[in-house]
């Protein structure tokens, strides 16, 4: 809008904003937007010196960390690898790619599928266990509690959608 005004463009606010979220979603779903990034992550991630460090100091004070996102995982692979080093799955208990949010918050019975952190592809395989190293998609926090067995404290609640929004839950820290 700046833009049109700065220029003494006329224009039409209703149409401007329908052109420009179009323009967002068709880049954002096609996955345009997604491989830029991926190819050149340098340019687009922002320096995070003290993420490894609080993430260190989370998994120091006994939390269980869950990397949650709904980004596929070449994608989130790619930006992880630049943001905190080619490890960075070990630094976290789960992690949860595609994850579908907020669904993932209130669905009651979505599985889990497990992805090939070698190919990128989907594994045809019944997941009863989440474990540390792998990767998966979709699921849901249900499903997440039985495939880890963990037990939310008395002081936790279920997230909700809204909590989701509030906080960008890419990433859970759940007590031990």
């Amino acid at each position: 809008v700046q833009f049109f005004i700065d220029r003494g463009i006329p224009f039409c606010p209703r149409n401007a904003i329908h052109d420009i979220l179009s323009s967002i979603g068709s880049t954002h779903i096609s996955g345009e937007f997604h491989r830029l990034v991926a190819a050149d992550p340098g340019r687009y991630f922002e320096e995070q010196p003290h993420l490894k460090e609080v993430i260190s100091s989370l998994k120091a004070s006994g939390k269980r960390l869950i990397f949650a996102s709904n980004s596929p995982f070449w994608y989130v692979d790619a930006g992880m690898k630049h943001v905190i080093g080619e490890n960075w799955r070990a630094d976290w208990d789960v992690v949860i790619v595609s994850a579908g949010k907020p669904l993932f918050y209130t669905e009651e019975a979505r599985p889990f599928r497990e992805v090939s952190s070698v190919t990128g592809r989907v594994k045809f395989k019944k997941i009863d266990v989440l474990e540390k190293g792998e990767v998966y998609t979709e699921g849901c926090l249900r499903e997440l509690i039985r495939c880890t067995n963990w037990h939310l404290s008395a002081d936790d609640r279920t997230p909700t959608t809204d909590d989701a929004a509030r906080l960008g839950a890419d990433g859970l820290a759940t007590p031990k």
